[in-house]
């Protein structure tokens, strides 16, 4: 006589295999989702930073260049960067200005442009001379994505460094 079906055995082991196999899944795409968020969030502030001063040595539209972070004074986050065409943020040509979104998983922990003269100025923006790229808001920016800690120093002649 044949028995047709499975026994108990067989369902408890597929279960738990089936089990271990859910649960690396999404070890393994959470763990893809953080590194994906980290080198996005990381390599967009320094390519917008980096291309404020492309544009402001460049001479573009005469003036200078520079970069806000309208990052929330509580929460440390952000969802847009701008680059902007002026000598500050407030009196910028709005016409030029650059928006890009931004990892919202990123929070600014220290945001630091006060230059040689450690002047508490609006860390909010930093500007990039016409011709030569310098900046008087020379410093860092250090955020966390995800739990992991990054530095961007941007030096006073307007070289932005990922530390």
């Amino acid at each position: 006589m044949t028995h047709k079906g499975f026994t108990l055995i067989e369902i408890l082991v597929t279960t738990a295999i089936v089990a271990i196999v859910f649960t690396l899944g999404t070890g393994i795409f959470s763990l893809m989702q953080k590194t994906t968020a980290t080198a996005s969030g990381t390599v967009a502030l320094e390519q917008i930073l980096g291309g404020a001063v492309r544009r402001a040595r460049a001479g573009s539209q005469g003036t200078s260049w520079g970069v806000y972070l309208p990052y929330d004074e509580i929460t440390r986050h952000t969802n847009t960067v701008t680059i902007f065409s002026g000598a500050n943020y407030t009196t910028r040509d709005v016409s030029r200005d650059i928006n890009y979104r931004f990892n919202e998983g990123v929070g600014f922990t220290t945001v630091d442009f006060s230059g040689a003269g450690g002047w508490l100025g609006n860390d909010h923006e930093i500007v990039f001379s016409a011709l030569s790229g310098q900046t008087l808001q020379y410093g860092s920016i250090t955020f966390d994505v995800y739990g992991d800690a990054f530095t961007i120093t941007v030096t006073e002649d307007g070289f932005v460094v990922l530390e």
